[in-house]
């Protein structure tokens, strides 16, 4: 990566905090650009129906009757309503600004952060939802269960997918397998460039729809 990255964020108030602008000055240059931000996300809107019709998700649409009728089998009760999977979408301007700068603030290091973010050399920040989709089930234990069934089958595929559970006071629980994708960026004039994009599938029941629309 051959981003400058090496004046340090000034921190403000006793706990280190850091204001949007410090954080928007140390990104990659190009990050600086004009158009930059509602560039990415329109490459998230692309990347998404690359990914729709990706194996992983072909396979798992193809799949998916015989893991109702396993899990039917072995539960009881509907997995999963619908006759497919919903496709994935992008990431809105907005919340990708707002996620990367969140994530920076956060870090116990911020200049480390920033070269984790951007650990490739086209100034796409390696943030885990750029594309992801939501699915829900019926019942608590279809989340695992599916999860389950989407991470051997992107393990077969070598996607090197990962799983973590998530939970909060609200009532939210989750699963979020997340996995990667090649895709190209493209951004002005210039020619498509090759890179990655980590791909997020949230699984949930109906109770999440309230968390996820908030």
């Amino acid at each position: 990566m051959s981003y400058d990255i090496a004046k340090p964020i000034v921190a403000e108030g006793k706990q280190g905090a850091t204001t949007h602008e410090s954080i928007l000055e140390r990104l990659p240059t190009q990050c600086s650009i004009p158009g930059y931000w509602p560039s990415l996300a329109q490459n998230t809107e692309d990347w998404a129906p690359v990914v729709s019709a990706s194996p992983l998700w072909r396979n798992a649409n193809t799949q998916l009757e015989s893991w109702q009728k396993e899990y039917r089998r072995e539960i009881g009760g509907t997995l999963f309503v619908g006759p497919s999977l919903p496709p994935f979408v992008g990431k809105s301007e907005a919340r990708i600004k707002e996620k990367t700068i969140e994530k920076i603030r956060r870090a116990q290091n911020a200049e480390d952060e920033i070269r984790r973010l951007f650990d490739q050399q086209v100034p796409v920040p390696g943030l885990e939802d750029l594309v992801r989709a939501r699915l829900t089930v019926q019942f608590l234990d279809g989340v695992p269960f599916l999860a389950n069934r989407l991470f051997h089958l992107a393990n077969e595929l070598g996607l090197s997918p990962q799983i973590e559970a998530k939970g909060s006071l609200n009532g939210y629980f989750a699963q979020h397998l997340t996995f990667r994708s090649q895709v190209f960026f493209r951004f002005g004039a210039g020619a498509a460039t090759p890179c990655y994009v980590t791909c997020e599938v949230q699984i949930a029941t109906a109770l999440a729809k309230h968390v996820w629309e908030n």
